[in-house]
């Protein structure tokens, strides 16, 4: 089955590292994707809360665009892209984030085989953020708490941290107008896995990756990743 894939513009500029390992994520695994065809910005949360005719249109081109091109399916790895995908799209048409794929049983199975324990020892904080699994309609994974990231870490061999910030929002694009709320609510995050033991901290959204790694203060900063990383960093070794 060929997937659409809906990288957005986080994952074009400020999240390239996101968009190279997803790519690279999905090859190990033998997935094949199709970009979807002249897609444009989603809108994400600002054009959606401000302005929302002109963030409905923009969601509505994109999926458009990947009717258009014969997509059943569209991978999309970011939160907000899939979230303002999700909400919109018919029956005829299924938006899927990356990280729901990739913890599918069958496919959560083959990580773990192909990994062989390569992140054996490692304390990671999974973290999923406010927009990731909610609202509960579209949400692939419970709102409250969810699961789906802390068993891809244990399937890479990781050890995910159990932590009460997991869906704790970073703030996302109010670091904007309001950078010293979000530093304020990124420093309890990072502080909350601190103290749960956590050596580095996970998630599968290129906004939470931002604020968290970007907006750390002090000297000793713990390490953020996407999700894709890992798989890479466990699969491309292991090979």
């Amino acid at each position: 089955m060929v997937y659409g894939y809906f990288p957005g513009c986080s994952l074009h500029s400020t999240a390239q590292l996101y968009e190279d390992t997803a790519r690279k994520a999905l090859a190990l695994l033998g997935i094949e994707v199709r970009e979807v065809p002249d897609w444009n910005c989603c809108g994400a949360t600002p054009g959606h809360a401000w302005l929302p005719p002109v963030g409905e249109a923009l969601a509505q081109r994109n999926l458009k665009q990947a009717r258009k091109a014969g997509l059943g399916e569209v991978l999309v790895p970011c939160a907000a892209c899939y979230n303002v995908l999700a909400r919109q799209a018919g029956p005829d048409l299924k938006i899927r984030h990356l990280l729901e794929l990739m913890t599918e049983a069958g496919l959560l199975q083959e990580i773990e085989k192909r990994a062989r324990g390569q992140l054996s020892g490692r304390k990671i904080a999974p973290y999923y953020g406010c927009l990731l699994v909610r609202p509960a309609e579209i949400a692939f994974d419970d709102p409250e708490q969810p699961r789906r990231l802390d068993q891809l870490l244990l399937a890479l061999g990781a050890e995910p941290v159990l932590w009460s910030y997991k869906t704790a929002c970073c703030g996302g694009s109010m670091a904007v107008p309001h950078g010293q709320v979000v530093s304020e609510l990124v420093k309890k995050i990072v502080e909350a896995a601190r103290q749960a033991g956590a050596a580095e901290i996970v998630t599968a959204c290129p906004l939470c990756y931002a604020n968290l790694a970007w907006r750390q203060g002090g000297s000793k900063k713990l390490p953020v990743r996407y999700f894709t990383e890992l798989i890479v960093a466990a699969l491309g070794v292991s090979r």
